[in-house]
Formats: structure tokens, sequence, C-alpha cells
């Protein structure tokens, strides 16, 4: 039985191509690298909240809705730099518009992280860990503080940016 371009082969295939898509992403653009670290500090933190299925539900598309959009931008960016080679308007105005979507999205998301992140009971739940655990402060703090490195690093791009 021949594997047809709709078999299993095609599906790894399709599944490989979308990987080194994200992790071009990832290691070339320094937002990709910020939501990230931001969607780990999320989920961690979300560990003292009483979430729902539906919370963390709207926590997960959230996250993912941010993720996806930039790597929406970054493909847009790629196509508009190597079809317009030379400055363009056109495609410096595709750009905006895909690092406005971004924005928006980002913008929501914060949003929602208000909407259920503000809650003083678990406010005093984290207080009151931290003052039995004050060692434990140091995870989050170490974390955070890795994770913005990672993100600020210079990216390993081989395409080069420029402002169209």
């Amino acid at each position: 039985m021949s594997m047809s371009k709709y078999g299993f082969s095609a599906l790894g295939r399709s599944f490989t191509a979308a990987l080194r898509g994200f992790c071009h992403c990832v290691k070339t653009q320094r937002n990709m690298r910020i939501h990230l670290v931001a969607a780990f500090h999320v989920l961690a933190l979300s560990g003292f909240y009483r979430f729902s299925k539906a919370e963390y539900g709207l926590l997960l598309i959230t996250c993912a809705l941010v993720m996806g959009c930039e790597a929406v931008n970054t493909a847009v960016e790629v196509l508009a730099d190597g079809f317009c080679p030379r400055r363009d308007p056109t495609a410096g105005l595709a750009k905006d518009i895909a690092a406005g979507a971004v924005l928006v999205c980002a913008f929501f998301a914060a949003v929602v992280g208000v909407l259920l992140f503000w809650n003083l009971a678990a406010f005093g739940r984290m207080a009151g860990f931290f003052a039995r655990y004050p060692w434990a402060l140091l995870v989050p703090a170490a974390t955070l503080t890795a994770g913005l490195v990672w993100a600020m690093g210079a990216p390993g791009n081989s395409i080069k940016k420029r402002k169209l």
C-alpha cells in the first residue's frame, strides 16, 4: 500500500513544517519569546487560583491566540520582505496592520488576565504560601529573570530586518 499525499507520511511532513515554522518564530522573534515567558508564568501563577475548566480553557485560548497572531505577523513580515526587497509603503502598511492585530490580541489578553487573576482570596493564598515558604520566592524570581534574559537576547535571525 503506497502512501498518498493524504497519508500518514504527508501528515508527518506537515507537522514537521509547522514545528519548523514555530521554531523559526521562537528563534527570531523577540516578542514570541516574551509571549512564551508570559504564558509560562501566567500558567504557573494560575496554580494559586481555583479556576474552573472553562476559565483554564479561556486562559489557554487567550495565550494561543496571542502567540498564533504573533506567528501570522511574522509570516506577513517574511512575505513582505521577500516580495518587496526595497522600501515599499504597501508592504510596510501590511506589516503595520499585522503588528496591530498582535497588539489588539495582547491588549485583550491583558484584560482577560485582569478579569481572571484579580481575586483577593487568591492573593491571600499566595501571600500565605510565600510567608510560610519565603525561599519559594526564588523560583519565580529565577524563572522570570532567566526567561526575560532569554526573551530579550539577540535572536539568531538570518533574515535582515528593515523598516518598510
